[in-house]
């Protein structure tokens, strides 16, 4: 059975890309009328916000959750093999793992000097609470540990399907790989909502992650990758290691991970020119086998069902 992927246009894509933003900042937005009108003390309006913020992740993630459930395991019934494996890499996968982990960490460590231009408390895209912190995370307790299992197994995957599964591939319908990844990892910074420093990282990372999917051909590989790197995330941000890094420290440990990148991008060009493999086409969508190293473009024209649909009914 064909996926209905390719069925969906781009504006819907983005629909379901705003819904989800909407359920993540309603919940803040709310509260803030709500002090607004009652004219609450500062201190007040903060915890509420928290507590806002903590409900708004809660409903992305719920909408996330059932969306994605509800699209590929029941309403899209195509090739099961194919919805986390698209064909035969065109790369090897392991070393592609660890491209999100040491860009993120490059990422981090190049724009870590916005913070010091725009403080948290006037940076409109900052969560402002939606940290470990606000999760009451400052040491490995068995709660802690349910929560740290929910963010790198439950998130990785849900996220993957979502922006590499659907709106990666959603948008390279009808545009080049570089320009849906481009739009795919924005939508990804921006729905994580933690700053405009650490949108871009976010972002970046994306962007990786996309590439790995597409030498990849496999999610698989995308969501190994995305989980490593919320693992060392919580790790090196649980307070009980903040206590022995400082800030100059911890930009010493991201600029040391991010070195490792280096290598990784240089192995990558390497093989890339080596095996005269070009990324300007645009990764086939999910449910459909792409033999190794082809390239070729795929537009939704050339989709025999949709070419039978749109044929004008005599």
């Amino acid at each position: 059975m064909k996926s209905r992927l390719k069925k969906l246009s781009i504006p819907t894509l983005v629909g379901l890309s705003t819904l989800a933003f909407v359920c993540l900042v309603l919940p803040p937005m709310i509260m803030l009328f709500i002090g607004f009108v009652t004219n609450m003390d500062k201190s007040d309006i903060d915890v509420l916000l928290s507590s806002a913020r903590l409900i708004g992740v809660a409903m992305m993630a719920g909408y996330l959750t059932l969306f994605v459930v509800l699209w590929f395991f029941f309403l899209d019934k195509g090739d099961r093999k194919a919805l986390f494996t698209s064909g035969e890499p065109i790369l090897r996968p392991f070393p592609l793992i660890f491209l999100p982990l040491t860009g993120g960490f490059m990422f981090s460590y190049i724009l870590s000097p916005w913070r010091t231009v725009v403080p948290e408390r006037y940076d409109f895209l900052s969560s402002g609470g939606i940290s470990l912190e606000a999760w009451q995370i400052s040491e490995l307790t068995f709660s802690a540990l349910l929560i740290m299992i929910a963010i790198n197994i439950l998130a990785p995957l849900i996220e993957e399907l979502f922006f590499r599964g659907m709106l990666l591939q959603g948008f390279a319908k009808e545009m080049t790989f570089w320009k849906s990844a481009v739009i795919s990892s924005l939508i990804y910074g921006i729905m994580h909502f933690e700053g405009t420093s650490n949108l871009f990282a976010l972002a970046g990372m994306g962007f990786l992650l996309a590439l790995v999917f597409h030498l990849s051909r496999s999610l698989w590989v995308t969501i190994a990758a995305h989980a490593i790197n919320s693992f060392f995330t919580i790790i090196l941000n649980l307070t009980v290691l903040a206590r022995w890094l400082s800030l100059r420290d911890a930009l010493k440990v991201q600029l040391m991970g991010g070195i490792l990148l280096i290598p990784l991008l240089g192995w990558l060009v390497y093989e890339l020119l080596h095996h005269h493999i070009s990324l300007n086409e645009v990764p086939l969508p999910i449910y459909e086998h792409a033999p190794k190293g082809e390239a070729r473009v795929y537009r939704a024209s050339e989709d025999p069902e949709l070419q039978q649909e749109q044929e004008p009914k005599e």
